[in-house]
């Protein structure tokens, strides 16, 4: 098993993906909020995003929207120009996603 060094973009991304499952889970189990369901359907999302980007991380797969043109790799920003990440959707329907079509 590898182990996962403190600080770096994996468990940086790992520790993300628990407090929002642990976030998730708590906002449902709120008696005063009404709205549960929906934040939890999100929060939830969130957090297997940020499991999938730790597994790809591990695989050496880039998981950032990027182009190639003539051997040159233009990767997408947004307007304030940071990298634009795949969502869920995109991470689930690549091929080296570890879920289990159903």
């Amino acid at each position: 098993m590898n182990k996962i060094r403190s600080g770096s973009q994996r468990y940086e991304l790992l520790r993300k993906s628990k407090e929002a499952a642990l976030s998730a889970v708590q906002t449902f189990n709120n008696p005063q909020i009404l709205f549960k369901s929906e934040i939890f359907v999100v929060i939830s999302v969130i957090s297997w995003t940020y499991l999938l980007h730790a597994y790809y991380k591990s695989k050496k797969i880039d998981f950032r929207y990027k182009t190639t043109e003539k051997n040159r790799t233009r990767y997408s920003k947004t307007k304030e120009g940071s990298y634009k990440y795949w969502e869920l959707s995109t991470c689930i329907h690549h091929i080296e996603c570890p879920l289990e079509a159903v």
